[in-house]
């Protein structure tokens, strides 16, 4: 009927959004288990002339000023393996310890390689695999081992054998956690036969821009003067008025509105091209600029080198990248809300600029119909930060990656046929918009969350800036991240033997676990809650049936990587 009211029938808005709380506080409850001891395995030889070699390049400066920020936004490896090797919890007896970490950084080693300043990193990596694999805590049942490498690509990084090694040996053998910024690598093509390697991974933080970060530890010393993050009055005192402000936009900081810099072209699910027809809805203005390039227009570019010196210099195109970035962090900077949609990763740096710069982050990824606890997937040091408490969450419904990069129409012309197409999308997508004003327009929820976030980036995701506050929160999720991941398998079977019989459309791909909380408190959905009890028996292995000696010792890389080897002996490949 021409000029009838378009509803949204795909789904409820409600089980599509996290509604925020201004109560709820971003440190997590100190928990009582015991934070697990760990010891250092510095295994190559070259790992302390590769680290002294990059300390020279980068000569004290701030990573991205020297160095693009496509290879910076992972450099965290160096300044977590320097901030644990002081660490309280580490022991110097490896037969005390409860953790053996890989003391090696590979991505750092990586870009060495890459700017040309060493011998081959590919030969480096063979001759580190070699050592490791032939340890015997490497070969030890169940001994616990962390490699810390944070580009998603873990093959590229550190080759094919040695990635399949550290798989074959989690599956095998005993968990082998690695620490990287995203489950979701396990989707590039190549590296299908790592899922359980990447299902089981410790999330660690991207490295923001440094001009954010060094405004947030600034602010965090002296919050009188930085007005753009709205932290003239503590927080404390103000929630004890009441949070009185009134009006859209806030009253010190000048801050108000949305924002968002980036590709419209990612594989996201379409979840851009749903963001896009919800920013042409929104009542506040925003700061829309659809580029290839997500923080800006310029060219990136590697830097120089000089025959004479080590330090390097920064290339006259990075130079020009960086002048025009500046536009994308003002904008962050003035805006109340950023969003944060999935890329071709379900989680970009961009999150935590958002969080650097005090700006509140919307996190909008394409979940399907399935329950939005996923939204919270994916984020790092869950059992130290509570991420509902600085986000705002949104499952744009029904998206699908036929409309990636597209702005899908939020009304129908009243001459034109309401196709069963175009009908739900655009009045969903006028629903969110309506819910985010909603939002936009609670002041007191928004400065109290700006705060939060703020404060959560510096004490734990300033990873350039703050490591030793990064690897605390790194240790803390090693006392979890085993029965983590078993209480994750309890809940998927709960969960698909609720749903079998008479929703089997819902039951949950493998995929599920890719997006699941790692905190069990997040993990419930319609009465099916985490047990909180962690693995049982045997459970944290993923081959049930122990290996024979003879076959450990022979534990090499095979064309059985990827099969699973539950509930049976898989015989090693012989020499």
């Amino acid at each position: 009927m021409p000029g009838a009211v378009v509803i949204c029938t795909v789904r409820p808005l409600s089980a599509a959004i996290y509604e925020p709380q201004v109560n709820l506080h971003w440190r997590r409850p100190a928990e009582t288990r015991p934070l697990p001891s760990f010891f250092l395995h510095t295994l190559s030889a070259d790992e302390p002339q590769i680290r002294a070699q990059f300390r020279a390049m980068i000569d004290g400066r701030p990573f991205e000023s020297v160095l693009p920020n496509t290879w910076t936004q992972y450099l965290s490896d160096l300044k977590l393996l320097d901030a644990l090797a002081t660490h309280p919890a580490r022991v110097y007896s490896p037969q005390a310890a409860q953790w053996h970490v890989l003391d090696a950084a590979m991505y750092t080693s990586y870009l060495v390689g890459q700017i040309g300043a060493s011998a081959s990193h590919a030969t480096r990596m063979a001759d580190l695999e070699r050592t490791l694999v032939s340890h015997p805590l490497w070969r030890a049942r169940g001994a616990r081992w962390l490699v810390i490498q944070p580009h998603y690509d873990l093959k590229m990084i550190i080759g094919d054998t040695f990635a399949l090694q550290l798989a074959r040996r989690n599956e095998l053998v005993g968990p082998v956690i690695l620490a990287t910024v995203d489950r979701s690598g396990t989707n590039i093509g190549r590296q299908k036969e790592l899922f359980d390697l990447y299902r089981r991974a410790l999330m660690v933080p991207h490295v923001a821009t440094p001009e954010l970060a060094h405004r947030a530890a600034a602010c965090a010393q002296s919050p009188s003067s930085c007005g753009h993050m709205g932290s003239v009055e503590p927080l404390s005192r103000r929630e004890e008025r009441g949070g009185r402000e009134g009006g859209g936009k806030e009253a010190a900081g000048g801050r108000s509105g949305w924002m968002f810099h980036g590709d419209m072209q990612r594989f996201d699910g379409g979840v851009r091209g749903a963001m896009r027809t919800i920013i042409g809805s929104l009542a506040a203005p925003t700061s829309l600029q659809a580029r290839m390039i997500s923080r800006g227009l310029a060219g990136d570019g590697n830097p120089d080198r000089s025959l004479s010196s080590p330090r390097l210099e920064a290339s006259a195109g990075h130079v020009g990248y960086r002048q025009v970035s500046a536009a994308t962090t003002e904008a962050m900077l003035n805006a109340s809300l950023c969003f944060s949609p999935a890329g071709d990763m379900m989680t970009t740096r961009r999150l935590f600029d958002t969080l650097a710069a005090g700006c509140v982050p919307v996190l909008l990824k394409a979940i399907g119909n399935a329950p939005k606890q996923w939204l919270l997937g994916n984020n790092p040091f869950q059992h130290s930060i509570d991420w509902r408490a600085i986000g705002i969450y949104m499952a744009p419904r029904s998206v699908s990656m036929a409309e990636r990069g597209q702005s899908q129409n939020p009304t129908v012309a009243p001459s034109k046929k309401v196709t069963a197409a175009t009908r739900p999308k655009g009045a969903c997508r006028l629903e969110e918009a309506l819910w985010l004003d909603r939002v936009h327009n609670d002041t007191r929820l928004l400065r109290a969350m700006r705060r939060k976030a703020a404060a959560a980036f510096r004490a734990h995701l300033d990873v350039e800036f703050n490591p030793t506050g990064a690897a605390q929160a790194l240790v803390r999720e090693l006392a979890h991240v085993v029965d983590d991941d078993c209480e994750a398998r309890h809940y998927i079977e709960a969960y698909n033997a609720k749903h079998r019989e008479k929703r089997p459309q819902r039951s949950m791909s493998k995929n599920g676990y890719l997006y699941l909380p790692s905190h069990p408190s997040l993990l419930d959905e319609e009465g099916i809650a985490a047990s909180g009890s962690g693995c049982r028996r045997g459970e944290e292995m993923l081959m049930e049936v122990p290996l024979s000696p003879h076959a450990m010792a022979k534990l090499k890389v095979g064309a059985q990587v990827g099969a699973k080897a539950r509930g049976k002996v898989t015989r090693a490949p012989s020499s």
